[in-house]
């Protein structure tokens, strides 16, 4: 990681150094500033349904993926895949209640592989399994 933080650090400097455009180096505090937070939230949001990396993430703020991950964990309280389970969760548990699509549907729909792992990963977090909640939901 350490090696891979190096890198990363590396190739800023030599692409802002030959570059017309200029990119600020990001800030090393205890946790993410207020508009990385909101941004972060919105993009993780928006890319739900896609399969997203630890590197994906930590480029949208310029920071390393080791780096941003202890950074993710200060500010938010969890790591950024449980994170963005919980947020993949929610957004299931809503379209469960709101709609009619079929279960497997929804959880493609909102970045899981496949709805086995989706049900599990529910009933985890829930107490129940996505079909014995939508069954208690009134539409």
């Amino acid at each position: 990681m350490a090696m891979d933080h190096l890198a990363q650090w590396l190739l800023l400097h030599v692409v802002s150094r030959h570059s017309g455009v200029r990119h600020s180096l990001p800030e090393v505090t205890g946790q993410l500033s207020f508009r990385y937070r909101r941004m972060l939230q919105e993009r993780i949001h928006a890319h739900l349904g896609q399969s997203l990396t630890l590197g994906d993430m930590a480029g949208w703020v310029n920071l390393s993926p080791y780096h941003f991950a202890r950074l993710f964990r200060a500010t938010f309280g969890c790591a950024p895949y449980q994170y963005l389970q919980e947020q993949r969760l929610i957004l299931a548990r809503d379209r469960l209640r709101n709609s009619r699509d079929k279960i497997t549907a929804i959880a493609l729909s909102c970045g899981f592989n496949d709805s086995s792992q989706f049900s599990r990963a529910f009933k985890s977090r829930f107490g129940v399994t996505p079909s014995g909640y939508r069954s208690h939901c009134t539409y």
